[in-house]
């Protein structure tokens, strides 16, 4: 038996436990085989043992709730429930789909922030998911990167319900955080300044966790950050915080959404998930996504693909820095004429072979499917250091302007620039007079890349 399943049976109802995949405030989530159905589960065990009476009561009643909201709902974007022990049973469990891939706080850990494009269609999946929610009367009340997984086949999917409030005026369980003499039900970076306050919860306080969210995936700080609990509870009451559309350099109605969703007063948030969801369809139209699941599956799988590569140590060595001049516009030619200069041909065929492995998973009718049972586990992942390469870059450009990476702000110059970059996949962006140009580039641990911009397309301000 693995050393995480201590203290717990072999098998729990007809379930045979394999390995533990993480810890909750509840107790901890296994993965197990329903030997029923034969396909591989995540159960999560509610453990209230080391809890006093009182709040073994409160655990049981959050974790019977959680099931009975969950269960209620059906949309991609929600992780489903398949089974639940019931309230009364002597070992409480919630058997859901076994999500295979990491969490946003994983790949915030490994990548640092995410390109806008990414963000956008990450933050549109999500919108549609809490909009079908909340339709069905259920406010998640605690989104946050750790709650949301990412699969290989573009899903973005929302999980633990734990807290989930469902609308029916019942008075709110969950976290143990105090503000102001007021218990707090959620994770305080991430929360809306009336639940906070313990005043009345409904759609909105969702809609700000998921600007808070979309604000971390683009810029990869927190909106509301701060050394403690403390300072974070009170940056979020007095909404102090930079402007996200000041930070962002295209597309403005993206900045703007985000800066309304994180807004103080309730009434200036967008009113619905849905019309975030429209919001956020116009700014990926803008972007020219036309796919968000299609551009989900392929960051994935190119990301990992490129992440798993040999490391420069076991690569020979380049005797000049690489030069990354080819225009933004054919991903596949694009990243296919920069591999070369670190990736053997093996390589770069797992990375393409990857890719389409992940767009082909999209459109397969079965995304359900059980994964294989030697996966890695997720809870390796999240415990690893996170990994935080830089490389230096030049970036050449004609006249004076203004450089952007990843829809952010970074530096001004006549002529080009040089920027400290983390390793991965950008967008540069460079402003001037005669218009905008970009690149798509693919940043190597160990170059020094140059980067010149092409001229800028007739009409492109």
């Amino acid at each position: 038996m693995s050393a995480g399943l201590a203290g717990l049976p072999a098998s729990v109802g007809r379930y045979t436990l394999i390995r533990v995949l993480g810890h909750g405030g509840m107790g901890r989530v296994v993965l197990a085989l329903d030997q029923v159905l034969r396909r591989q589960v995540a159960l999560k065990l509610v453990e209230p043992a080391s809890v006093s009476e009182e709040a073994q009561a409160e655990l049981r009643f959050l974790f019977h709730r959680e099931a009975r909201a969950t269960a209620a709902l059906r949309h991609p974007g929600i992780v489903e429930v398949y089974d639940y022990s019931g309230p009364d049973a002597a070992q409480g469990y919630l058997a859901c789909e076994y999500l295979d891939g990491p969490t946003l706080r994983m790949v915030l850990d490994e990548r640092g922030k995410l390109p806008v494009a990414v963000a956008a269609a990450i933050a549109y999946e999500l919108a549609g998911a809490l909009g079908h929610a909340h339709a069905r009367g259920v406010i998640h009340r605690d989104l946050k990167p750790e709650n949301v997984f990412w699969t290989a086949t573009g899903r973005v999917v929302l999980a633990d319900f734990g807290i989930a409030k469902a609308l029916d005026g019942k008075p709110g369980l969950g976290n143990t955080v105090v503000y102001h003499g007021t218990n707090v039900y959620g994770s305080p970076a991430y929360m809306a300044p009336e639940q906070l306050e313990g005043g009345a919860v409904g759609p909105a306080v969702d809609l700000h966790a998921l600007g808070a969210v979309t604000y971390e995936l683009v810029t990869g700080v927190q909106a509301f950050d701060g050394e403690d609990v403390d300072v974070i509870l009170k940056a979020i009451s007095a909404d102090s915080r930079p402007s996200f559309t000041g930070m962002l350099a295209a597309p403005e109605a993206f900045g703007s959404l985000v800066d309304r969703l994180l807004a103080k007063d309730v009434a200036a948030r967008p009113s619905a998930a849905d019309d975030v969801t429209r919001s956020l369809r116009r700014v990926l139209d803008e972007l020219g996504v036309a796919d968000p699941r299609l551009l989900l599956a392929r960051d994935r799988n190119l990301t990992a693909a490129v992440s798993s590569a040999p490391s420069k140590t076991a690569a020979p060595a380049s005797t000049a820095a690489p030069r990354i001049d080819a225009p933004v516009g054919v991903a596949a030619s694009a990243v296919a004429g920069r591999l070369p200069s670190r990736l053997g041909p093996s390589a770069l065929l797992t990375a393409v072979l990857s890719a389409a492995l992940g767009v082909a998973a999209y459109w397969a009718a079965d995304l359900r499917r059980a994964p294989a049972p030697e996966k890695p586990d997720p809870s390796a992942v999240a415990t690893a250091a996170p990994r935080r390469t830089e490389v230096d870059v030049v970036i050449v450009f004609s006249g004076q302007g203004a450089v952007s990476v990843d829809g952010l702000r970074m530096a001004t110059g006549v002529d080009g620039a040089r920027l400290r970059l983390p390793v991965g996949r950008h967008t540069l962006v460079v402003a001037t007079a005669a218009g905008l140009s970009s690149l798509d580039v693919l940043l190597l641990d160990g170059t020094t890349p140059t980067c010149v911009l092409p001229a800028p397309a007739v009409g492109a301000k």
